[in-house]
């Protein structure tokens, strides 16, 4: 989406991504896959997935404001948007042991230094097991 600096009705699908490592297919879970199903029903190629009921797409602007409401109703100290989601996915990946490369091709880096300064902290989880391992020695 190109929505930077623009008004919801200007904002609109771009055909290509950021950069060339950004067009990348990758494997979904058969859940995510099912849900994308369901939400495709009825759709054309090009529509959105989550439109609103005047059939305009979601912003992400708006989803960010609606995950502000939440996390004020909820009382989460911790700061959440979209992108928040994207640092949990890399930090799930890293505690189930995933390779860094794998992690940076999924995210669509070309240099893997952006992927591990970036989006690779280690969770409190992970840093445990390996602490484990090596206190095993």
């Amino acid at each position: 989406m190109v929505y930077k600096g623009l008004k919801s009705k200007k904002q609109f699908k771009s055909p290509l991504t950021k950069t060339n490592d950004s067009q990348r297919t990758i494997l979904l879970p058969k859940k995510a896959v099912a849900i994308y199903k369901e939400f495709s029903k009825g759709k054309r190629d090009n529509d959105f997935m989550f439109t609103l009921s005047n059939h305009n797409f979601v912003s992400i602007d708006n989803i960010n404001y609606f995950l502000r409401k939440a996390k004020e109703k909820l009382k989460i100290p911790k700061t959440i948007s979209t992108h928040t989601f994207r640092h949990t996915h890399v930090s799930q990946l890293a505690e189930l042991g995933v390779p860094l490369y794998i992690i940076q091709k999924r995210l669509g880096h070309s240099d893997s230094e952006i992927t591990s300064k970036v989006y690779l902290h280690v969770t409190k989880k992970a840093q445990k097991k390996y602490d484990n391992i090596i206190e095993s020695l």
